[in-house]
């Protein structure tokens, strides 16, 4: 056991240098699928990339968030895998998706991230073919669940219509979905991610604790419009103090809690397209309900895998 907790502080100490060469070593497999000392050291440099405030976790933590996503990855990859023959998304859409990504990361163009990217030893392709493990994961989601979806257009259009030539705000959020476990009931889960908020900030305690795929960008939702909230969220939200956090939200899949990074007055436009809002309120919240059904369904296949440490 020392051996081994040494030799994974060795490999995290090296990373994102050229000094060594990493020993590709199997550490754990997930049923036949392996996670090498490679995988890992990859996967951290994702999650860097991603999410730079990383680095300043315990090396050993840093560890257990890419293997714990690593693992995710490949419960997701097996699942994909009983459904189609390969993972394989059309240039087009990977590439649309892919532009998303790098745009929220602040970068222009895709060279730019892709200069980004060598500077923490990743290639675009990595990048593509977790993309693309994502995306026909999000569609696996959809096929399955979309019937159960529930979308009140009308209450959308009338929220639409009463909010059209009013004053609003719009949030800066972050996010944590978390549930209790057999360790810790969901107050004494709430006052362990307190307490590593208060020791690491809100971005790292999300890439630890968060069940959400949102964990890998430190919890970040982006600028959302009050109006674009449901009620009870947006009651929640407008309690919150600039640069705080909620008390837990239930959700069908678990517990939310919701950080204020930055607030900012608007003044909705008189002429708005109407019809473009409710489209963007309808897909607002059919992600919501769709992230809902993803952590649930996760969760009950993660069952039928066996994970074990080589």
């Amino acid at each position: 056991m020392k051996k081994k907790i040494a030799f994974i502080l060795f490999v995290l100490f090296f990373i994102n240098t050229n000094l060594i060469s990493l020993e590709n070593r199997i550490l754990m497999k997930v049923n036949n699928e392996i996670i090498t000392t490679v995988d890992i050291s990859n996967q951290i440099n994702y999650l860097v990339s991603l999410n730079p405030k990383i680095k300043e976790l315990e090396n050993q933590r840093v560890f257990e968030i890419a293997k714990q996503t690593m693992i995710k990855e490949k419960i997701k990859k097996l699942e994909i895998l009983k459904k189609i023959e390969k993972i394989d998304i059309e240039d087009k859409y990977l590439n649309e998706y892919l532009k998303t990504k790098y745009q929220s990361l602040g970068f222009e163009d895709e060279n730019k991230f892709e200069n980004y990217l060598k500077i923490n030893d990743l290639t675009i392709l990595t990048i593509k073919e977790k993309i693309s493990i994502e995306l026909i994961w999000n569609q696996l989601i959809y096929e399955k669940f979309n019937k159960s979806i529930k979308i009140d257009e009308e209450a959308i259009k009338n929220k639409i219509l009463n909010y059209k030539n009013q004053k609003s705000k719009r949030y800066l959020l972050s996010e944590i979905v978390f549930q209790a476990s057999d360790d810790f009931t969901i107050d004494e889960k709430y006052e362990l991610i307190k307490s590593e908020i208060d020791q690491s900030g809100f971005e790292n305690t999300a890439a630890q604790y968060s069940i959400s795929n949102t964990a890998i960008t430190g919890g970040k939702i982006g600028w959302i419009n009050e109006n674009s909230l449901n009620s009870n969220i947006k009651k929640v939200v407008s309690m919150i103090e600039l640069g705080s956090y909620s008390q837990p939200i239930q959700l069908p899949s678990g517990f939310l809690i919701l950080y204020v990074k930055d607030i900012q007055e608007i003044n909705e436009e008189v002429d708005i397209d109407i019809e473009k809002e409710i489209a963007k309120n309808i897909k607002i919240s059919t992600d919501q309900q769709l992230n809902d059904f993803s952590n649930i369904y996760f969760n009950k296949i993660k069952k039928n895998f066996l994970i074990s440490e080589i």
